[in-house]
C-alpha cells in the first residue's frame, strides 16, 4: 500500500549514508497514486528542485508537502529540514511540519503556489521567499516563521479572505499589518 508519493528520509539502517537528500524533476510527470502527499521527509536534511513538472495528486491527497517525525531516528531528534525550490512550476496543495521539522519555500520566476502553508501552526520553523514573478494563492491561512517577497507591495499573493500570520521577532516587517489583495491580512502573531 502506497503511503506518499517521494520518500525522502534516513533510516540508519546502513543503506545509506548521513548527508542531504535531493530530489530534482525538470520537464517532467510525477504522479502519486497514494492518499498521502506529493513529498513526505522525515528524519532528514532534505532539498528538492522543481521546474516545469506537472504534479498529479491521482490518489486525492491535499497535501502537497508533509515534514515530520516518523519511526526512524531518535525520538524528538527525528524530525525534517526540508527546502523545495520551484521556478516555472505548479504547486497546489498544503504545506504541513510537525514541531520538530523546518520548511523553507523558495518561489521563483513563474512558481505558482495554491495552498495554506502551516495552517495549524504546529512548525518549528516555515520559511518563504517569494521572487518578483512568482504568486501564491491562498486556500488557507498561514503561519510563517519568515515571508520575504521581491514585489514589496506583495500584490503576488492572493489571500481569497485569508490571513498570513508572522513570528513578528523573526521577520523584517516589523509587526504591521498589510492588506493583501483578495480581502485577507498579513500580520504579526
Amino acid at each position: 500500500m502506497l503511503r506518499h508519493g517521494v520518500m525522502l528520509y534516513q533510516s540508519f539502517s546502513g543503506d545509506a549514508g548521513v548527508g542531504v537528500a535531493k530530489f530534482t524533476a525538470v520537464d517532467s510527470k510525477l504522479t502519486n497514486m497514494s492518499a498521502g502527499p506529493m513529498f513526505y521527509i522525515t528524519n532528514t536534511t532534505a532539498t528538492a528542485s522543481l521546474k516545469n513538472t506537472q504534479l498529479v495528486q491521482a490518489g486525492g491527497s491535499k497535501t502537497l508537502v508533509q515534514v515530520t517525525s516518523d519511526r526512524w531516528g531518535t525520538t524528538d531528534k527525528n524530525g525534517g529540514d526540508f527546502t523545495l525550490d520551484a521556478e516555472d512550476q505548479l504547486l497546489e496543495g498544503d504545506v504541513l511540519a510537525n514541531r520538530i521539522s523546518q520548511v523553507t519555500l523558495n518561489l521563483g520566476e513563474g512558481a505558482v503556489l495554491k495552498g495554506a502553508v502551516n495552517p495549524d501552526n504546529q512548525a518549528e520553523k516555515m520559511t518563504v521567499n517569494l521572487a518578483q514573478g512568482a504568486k501564491w494563492e491562498l486556500t488557507g491561512d498561514a503561519y510563517v516563521t519568515s515571508l520575504t517577497d521581491e514585489d514589496i507591495n506583495f500584490s503576488n499573493i492572493e489571500s481569497h479572505g485569508h490571513n498570513i500570520y508572522y513570528d513578528k521577532s523573526e521577520s523584517s516587517l516589523g509587526g504591521k499589518t498589510i492588506k493583501l489583495p483578495g480581502g485577507g491580512k498579513l500580520m504579526a502573531h
